[in-house]
């Protein structure tokens, strides 16, 4: 089993709701098992080298804010193909429809965590203190795997460390050798570039929910996601209409927590 994990975060400018902040990090796990890992290992570069030559780009990796933005590597993308290949993704992943696991942190949510708060950010200077804490991630993942045999190899996108550092030992203590964790590159990994994929999918969806006037584009960014029906037990699904408003998402929280004894 293999599991890819990325990280997210939103611009302190965008907006906020009663229920979701701007001050937000948010870790995302996709887990793969043994032959997906080389299936998407072996397929994502073919797809890489397939635009590269259509378009007449030199990319090295999929990184999505950068394509819908068109942005760095992928600023001459032609605008129409933006969202095709958000689509192309969203076929392959509806296809597969790895498991994912999600933990998102801001001050609103802080409570929610308890003790795990000291616990987790002890010594943790208070301006990195929600990418900590949103490491609770692991805690997710080792409940989950916590009955499987199997060897679990833990990659998480570098940023914090270097590639190749060890990473998540403390955690997993009890699987003895039969854990491999590690930081590594996304341009490099291809099951990074998948999480890549979920993680902006996940953030995007929250920031366009709460937009106050959605483009076109915007609803069909929404539309895609919304077909992927991703497997997380972390994520709540409603019917909404195109033309939904925060109040709409915030009440769709505030029942969420009730049923969840939160509220």
């Amino acid at each position: 089993m293999f599991i890819a994990i990325d990280d997210t975060y939103s611009d302190p400018t965008s907006p906020s709701s009663k229920y979701v902040t701007s001050n937000r990090r948010t870790h995302v796990a996709v887990i793969f098992s043994n032959e997906e890992t080389q299936d998407v290992r072996e397929q994502l570069p073919n797809c890489l080298d397939e635009i590269n030559k259509e378009f007449k780009l030199n990319v090295s990796e999929f990184h999505f804010k950068d394509i819908i933005n068109k942005k760095g590597e992928w600023k001459k993308l032609p605008k129409q193909m933006k969202l095709a290949i958000i689509g192309f993704f969203a076929t392959i992943y509806r296809h597969h429809r790895w498991e994912v696991i999600i933990q998102t942190v801001d001050e609103r949510t802080l409570p929610d965590l308890g003790p795990l708060v000291d616990i987790l950010s002890h010594g943790v200077p208070e301006n990195k203190k929600n990418s900590e804490l949103s490491i609770a991630l692991l805690l997710k993942i080792r409940r989950r795997v916590k009955e499987i045999p199997e060897h679990l190899t833990i990659i998480m996108d570098e940023g914090i460390k270097q590639p190749e550092e060890p990473f998540g030992y403390e955690y997993f203590q009890d699987r003895s050798g039969n854990y491999y964790g590690y930081y590594g590159s996304s341009k490099t990994e291809p099951l990074l570039q998948i999480a890549d994929f979920m993680a902006y999918c996940i953030n995007r969806t929250t920031y366009l929910a709460m937009k106050p006037n959605r483009s076109d584009d915007d609803n069909i960014f929404l539309e895609i996601i919304s077909s992927m029906n991703i497997n997380s037990t972390d994520i709540k699904k409603s019917g909404l209409d195109t033309n939904f408003t925060i109040d709409d998402f915030d009440a769709f929280h505030e029942n969420d927590r009730k049923s969840k004894g939160l509220k």
